[in-house]
């Protein structure tokens, strides 16, 4: 199994060459780069890596391989080594000028000429159905626009024809990101002069489709050509999340028996996203209803109070006070309804803190699953944080975003490719109209993937890791929760090696293996144990993390429960009837814009 590759360069890697290898090493691989103007001929240094070796993985810049060309005695020698001996070369950073006139006619004998540029960007990114081992959950999706800064298409000549071109990627019909298989190589190029740097930061209303060209196609390559030595998931998830309901029979335009209904004939699950506050107030029949139905119904962790950004607050001791608070709260609603609950938090209006996170992962939660990526006290958040199936840089707690039915289903496609569980976020409002809307939003995000099966958040949480094969047929896994079920689904004995990002801003108490304690290091930030596992054998691993905050001693001001009780009741009053009278509804919203002037 190959997990390494090889990176051709002039002198010393450029800034494109330095963000492939990121890329690549954050997908798990490993890289060798080949500087070529060590050597007066391009040759000596390709082959001399190459020598008896075969099925080698390169990427090159296309200046980088213009050069060489150009440079070498022997380009006809060059062309049959890197088409016989590399099994797949990935050309990048192809523009108009120069490089692309050289390099495109001698890699495909001049099917492809050159690479012209778009008049402007009112473009769409097509990805074709027919490569689905290559664009995989991507197949089919079309959006735009394109970037036209850095965004090109192929001229393709009369030869075309000739030799057999697939089209992954096309722009207004236009050639954007090809492969076709040249002797015993497959090459891939892409018509874009920009790579992207997975250090950089992006913004609070930036989108990672907005850099599609500039990190899909290398994405599809690597995935496709090194399969499971990258880090992957081996399933997909989906889980329908609604805030705020208390447990009646009917909340605002929710009926719960209608919404069982229509999982039922849709076959998706759903979460409640519960307020603590609401622990006394369940109607035994609808718990009957979620006790039974728990494969389909469950609940989380919706703040403690739901009063405006309660977990926007830096203070550690109101935090862990609150969030103890919460777990108490669900814990005896348990008790009273039997309905077992989600260790997850969703932050009330999406408001959190870095503290807040840190006061879950203080508390052993599993996880938060948010609507919003960024605390209100830090701005910035890196690509490769975005990237990941959860972002692990908020005080090393795990946060797994969750899209509204209005995103774009190109966002839900991207989140698919890379692996992330597909939670939607919606409110008692979505069923206005009936559960129509729902069977169709759950139809729009299954047609993306076949894979895609709804679960219960908490079995989502639990079972949702990375994993990669190592040179040796070891299995490492990826983990971001504290609490996670390993499964061996080959067909014989694994060593299972578990990796987990770990800054011990929390003291960890121990780790448990099917409860029994194991050892474990932690190095640069890297968590990391191991076993063995028989096949088809699965185990349950948790790390529990050891309190070291104190919580503030409970003060229940009158003042501070009535402004709490009418909030709650008000929010009621405005979803149970308020929201069923259009003009009513649009007179509190007029007298509320006038107060907040």
């Amino acid at each position: 199994m190959h997990s390494e590759l090889v990176v051709l360069c002039l002198e010393n890697p450029d800034s494109e060459d330095l963000n492939i290898v990121k890329l690549a090493e954050y997908l798990g691989l490993s890289c060798s780069i080949i500087c070529l103007k060590d050597s007066q001929e391009p040759l000596i240094p390709i082959r001399k890596y190459l020598k008896n070796t075969n099925d080698i993985f390169i990427t090159v810049r296309c200046q980088t391989l213009s050069s060489a060309f150009q440079q070498t005695k022997h380009v006809d020698e060059l062309k049959d080594l890197l088409f016989e001996k590399i099994a797949y070369l990935f050309i990048f950073d192809i523009q108009p000028g120069e490089s692309s006139n050289v390099v495109l006619p001698l890699i495909t004998s001049d099917t492809v000429n050159s690479v012209s540029r778009f008049t402007n960007n009112n473009f769409e990114y097509k990805v074709s159905q027919n490569v689905k081992e290559i664009a995989r959950e991507l197949s089919g999706i079309k959006f735009g626009p394109i970037n036209d800064a850095i965004d090109f298409k192929f001229d393709i000549g009369s030869k075309y024809k000739d030799k057999k071109i697939e089209k992954i990627i096309s722009i207004d019909n236009e050639s954007f990101f090809i492969s076709f298989k040249e002797k015993n190589c497959k090459i891939f190029l892409v018509a874009t002069s920009k790579i992207i740097d997975i250090d950089s930061y992006i913004g609070k209303t930036d989108n990672l489709k907005n850099y599609f060209s500039q990190f899909i196609p290398p994405m599809m390559f690597l995935k496709y050509v090194f399969k499971e030595a990258c880090w992957h998931s081996d399933d997909l998830y989906a889980n329908f999340i609604i805030d705020d309901p208390t447990l009646k029979k009917r909340y605002g335009f929710l009926n719960y028996k209608k919404l069982l209904n229509s999982m039922y004939e849709n076959n998706f699950a759903s979460t409640i996203a519960f307020i603590p506050w609401n622990y006394k107030r369940t109607d035994k029949t609808i718990a009957k209803l979620f006790v039974t139905e728990k494969e389909k119904l469950g609940i989380c962790i919706h703040g403690c109070n739901h009063t405006q950004s309660e977990f926007g607050t830096s203070d550690k001791g109101e935090l862990n006070t609150m969030i103890q608070l919460a777990a108490e709260r669900m814990s005896t609603h348990k008790q009273l309804t039997g309905i077992d609950f989600e260790r997850v938090m969703v932050f009330p209006q999406g408001v959190f803190s870095l503290a807040a996170m840190r006061m879950l992962k203080n508390n052993n939660y599993l996880a938060a699953v948010n609507s919003t990526a960024y605390p209100i006290d830090s701005r910035f958040l890196k690509i490769s944080d975005i990237l990941d199936i959860a972002i692990m840089s908020h005080e090393n707690f795990p946060l797994f975003q969750r899209r509204y039915p209005s995103d774009e289903i190109i966002d839900f496609a991207i989140d698919a490719f890379i692996g992330k569980p597909l939670f939607i976020v919606e409110h008692h409002g979505f069923f206005k109209d009936g559960y129509a809307k729902i069977g169709k939003l759950v139809n729009q995000v299954n047609s993306i993937s076949k894979k895609i099966k709804w679960k219960r958040l908490c079995d989502i949480l639990k079972t949702n890791y990375l994993v990669r094969k190592g040179k040796s047929g070891e299995v490492y896994c990826k983990i971001y929760s504290n609490e996670i079920i390993v499964a061996n689904k080959y067909g014989r004995n694994k060593k299972f090696i578990i990796q987990k990002k770990e800054t011990l801003n929390v003291p960890i108490k121990y780790v448990l293996v099917n409860k029994n304690r194991v050892k474990y290091s932690v190095n640069n930030e890297l968590m990391e144990f191991c076993f063995e596992l028989k096949s088809k054998e699965m185990v349950n691993v948790k790390i529990v993390y050891e309190s070291n905050v104190a919580s503030l001693k409970s003060n229940k001001r009158i003042i501070k429960y009535f402004k709490i009780f009418c909030r709650r009741c008000m929010s009621e009053v405005r979803d149970n009837y308020i929201c069923k009278n259009e003009s009513l509804l649009d007179f509190v919203y007029k007298i509320r814009r006038k107060l907040l002037l």
